[in-house]
């Protein structure tokens, strides 16, 4: 057996649960080739019982008339070909929606730059380093000593960086009364000098880390956009002062305003957030970030990471290096599973819809030989004999066209909470797949009317 995460391993979503077990099964398999059997051999004979069915004399009467077979029929394949391009166009739709949220995603601006960033977790146990100046004797040497190893541009400390599990903290703002219900909720951040150079954030207001922030200095504060914007209203905030987790001697004064970064995805706008002095925070579980030159340094810098740990305290380890890209990767696998499931799926049935269109026209078409020959009998142009056939087939294919664009409107609204800056009746769209499937089912119909169009007089009459 052959399990699904080996067709498609880059595009496995960690949130589909068990979907690594996914595999063909045999049982399934024959059930499958069993029904395309049985529906194959029933929807060959109903022809067959029909022509049994059907009263001679009437029939050769409608041939003469006609020659396109019976009119009883006629509706039948009108419908079938109907269906075709209204599923068609609900499935292609339905992909190009998803694509198109795709790649907004992906032209995101996060707030940060996460090009040749790479990052490292380091787990500090809690019974050897209980206070903060336990871990600043730890961390401020390890900083220093990384800030020396090859292969990097630059490196830094960060206790909740973008896209990462993190803290939320509550918080109050002096002198800003809280309703009884509500509660200032922010991400709680621990950052390193150098830290917002490295991923290319701006300091929008005030100032940001420098030398003489550490574990002895005063309590300070870098506040984002967001938080200004939810909890401070139109006030300033540099120099506002600011408490954590309810406990009022604890007071941090905001000395900087710093931009929105995307914290945990592309599509949920950024949060309240709070960057404190790293060695200010008592957190167990700290990030080491650096800016690589190249992909070879990675491994380099890795060696060197835990070497220098190792070299501070044997009984620490630092986790595997990553790079960033990667985990921003991660996080669009769930939208990227969707778009690839349903463009295949659209894909397949168009292919499938371009042969059967072409193949139930031709058939269509071979029917109507002897009316085309009698036509050209009669001095028609052939120009004349292939608008009439168009014609009728142009009005099946756009009646297919505005029942598919009708029924996608009502399915596109189940699945706008999937989608990201696209609205679900995004009129690009829904107008180009339109263009495109009329377009493929025009030269589908187009192809064999002008072939039996082209054929001698003598011949179609014969046939």
């Amino acid at each position: 057996m052959c399990r699904g995460a080996l067709f498609l391993p880059p595009l496995s979503p960690a949130q589909v649960p068990r979907l690594d077990e996914v595999h063909i099964n045999a049982g399934v398999l024959l059930f499958c080739l069993g029904v395309s059997i049985i529906c194959g051999i029933a929807f060959g004979l109903v022809p067959v019982v029909q022509t049994f069915r059907t009263n001679v004399i009437e029939n050769l009467n409608e041939e003469g008339k006609a020659g396109s077979g019976s009119h009883r029929t006629s509706w039948t394949r009108r419908v079938i070909l109907l269906s075709q391009i209204t599923i068609t166009v609900v499935l292609l739709i339905g992909a190009g929606l998803f694509l198109r949220s795709y790649f907004r995603m992906q032209n995101v601006d996060l707030g940060f730059k996460p090009e040749k960033l790479v990052i490292s977790k380091i787990g500090l146990r809690v019974s050897q380093y209980p206070e903060d100046w336990n871990r600043a004797r730890l961390l401020k040497p390890l900083l220093a000593r990384i800030e020396d190893l090859p292969g990097k541009k630059n490196v830094a400390i960060a206790v909740g960086p973008p896209f990462v599990p993190a803290v939320m903290v509550t918080m109050g703002v002096d002198g800003v009364t809280k309703g009884l219900s509500e509660e200032f909720m922010a991400r709680l951040n621990g950052v390193s000098d150098g830290y917002f150079d490295m991923l290319g954030m701006r300091v929008i207001a005030g100032r940001g880390f420098d030398g003489t922030d550490n574990e002895k200095s005063p309590r300070v504060v870098i506040v984002n956009q967001c938080l200004a914007k939810k909890y401070l209203g139109s006030q300033n905030p540099i120099g506002q002062r600011i408490t954590v987790q309810g406990n009022g001697t604890n007071l941090f004064t905001i000395v900087g305003l710093i931009n929105d970064v995307h914290q945990t995805s592309f599509i949920h706008d950024p949060e309240p957030e709070l960057y404190f002095q790293y060695l200010q925070v008592n957190s167990s579980t700290v990030y080491v970030l650096a800016k690589v030159e190249h992909v070879t340094d990675i491994n380099r810098f890795a060696t060197g990471l835990k070497k220098e740990l190792q070299a501070l305290d044997n009984r620490q380890a630092a986790g595997n290096i990553e790079q960033y890209t990667l985990i921003l990767g991660r996080s669009l696998q769930m939208q990227k599973f969707r778009t690839y499931l349903l463009a295949c799926f659209a894909g397949i049935t168009l292919m499938l819809s371009a042969v059967g269109i072409f193949g139930f026209l031709s058939y269509t078409v071979g029917q109507r030989t002897r009316e085309i020959g009698i036509l050209a009998a009669l001095g028609a142009p052939r120009n004349y004999v292939i608008n009439s056939i168009m014609r009728e087939t142009l009005l099946v294919i756009g009646s297919g066209l505005v029942v598919g664009l009708s029924a996608a409107l009502a399915i596109a609204r189940l699945i706008g909470s999937f989608l990201f800056q696209v609205a679900s009746k995004d009129i690009f769209t829904f107008l180009s797949v339109a263009l495109f499937v009329g377009v493929v089912a025009t030269l589908a119909a187009y192809f064999p009317t002008r072939k039996a169009a082209g054929l001698e007089v003598t011949e179609a009459l014969r046939s």
